[in-house]
Parts: C-alpha cells; structure tokens; sequence
C-alpha cells in the first residue's frame, strides 16, 4: 500500500470505500459467495475483477457477449437482496445496493461547506453523481456522448476538458 499524506482523500468504488471512514459497508460474505457462483458456472471463461467490495465481469473478448449477460443477469438475480447490477461499456458489475457515486458527493460537500461541487464523467455509473450534484446545484459535466444523462452540461472529449482546465 501507498502512504498517502492524510490532507488527500481517496474515494473508490462508487463512493463506498473512503480513505477517511474506510468502509461504510461490508458484504464480503455474501461476494465471496458470489465470486464462487461465477467460478463454479463459467469456469475460466471470464475476466474478474474482484474488488473490495464489488465484483465486475469484463466481457469485451468474450466470444458471446450476449448470451453471457443473460446468464450473469440469471445469476444476479440469486443475488438481487445483496447486490444490484450496474452495467458499463463492456463491463457487468455487482455493487452493493444503494452504493453510488453521489455517496462520494455527500461526503465531500459535508467535508467542504464552501467550494462549489463540480463533477465530470461519461459513464452510465456517474448518472448517480450528476443527479445529486444537480440537486445541490453544483455543475455537472458530461464527457462525450455515449450515455444520456441529467447532467447540465457538456463536453466533446476528455482533450476538450484538459483544454478547459488548462485555460
């Protein structure tokens, strides 16, 4: 592990581990079951990325995209009281249900009263932050358009948002 000086906060999976709090939630139980579920019914045949405490199937070199997904939607449903499914370009991922982006927001705004919140993203899991950044009325930025979001505003590409923060 990297020693980060403790003046940095670091956010990660959606909002659920913070370097401050640690973990606000834990269900490592019932994703050990899982990760065995996925093992056990597909073998070798996926790419895993096993997180801290979620769980994403990547799916890109698959031979059968689509036939996998209705198979991992079969198995999230054995799962729906502990994980809900957020689905991302090419990737099919159990979270832990209410665990989103705007929990990251909620704290940051509570642990920084008097900076106006700004969030940039461009995927389907920053739909979350874009709605409680709205509703907090900070400014919420869409990278690219490949989701359709409630975000207030947009952007072409990530070269377009280096140049407006290098400006």
């Amino acid at each position: 592990p990297i020693a980060l000086d403790q003046s940095i906060t670091v956010i990660g999976s959606h909002g659920v581990e913070m370097s401050v709090s640690d973990l606000l939630f834990d269900c490592g139980a019932e994703l050990k079951k899982l990760k065995a579920k996925l093992i056990d019914q597909f073998a070798d045949s996926l790419d895993l990325e096993i997180k801290r405490l979620s769980l994403a199937v990547h799916y890109r070199e698959h031979k059968d995209p689509q036939g996998l997904l209705q198979e991992l939607n079969q198995v999230a449903k054995d799962f729906s009281d502990t994980f809900r499914v957020q689905e991302g370009l090419m990737v099919f991922e159990f979270v832990p249900k209410k665990i989103n982006k705007s929990l990251a927001i909620n704290y940051l705004t509570h642990k920084f009263l008097d900076y106006l919140p700004v969030y940039f993203g461009d995927d389907l899991t920053d739909c979350f932050a874009f709605n409680r950044i709205n509703e907090i009325n900070g400014l919420s930025v869409q990278i690219g358009d490949r989701i359709e979001s409630q975000a207030e505003y947009g952007l072409d590409s990530v070269e377009d948002l280096y140049a407006l923060i290098a400006a």
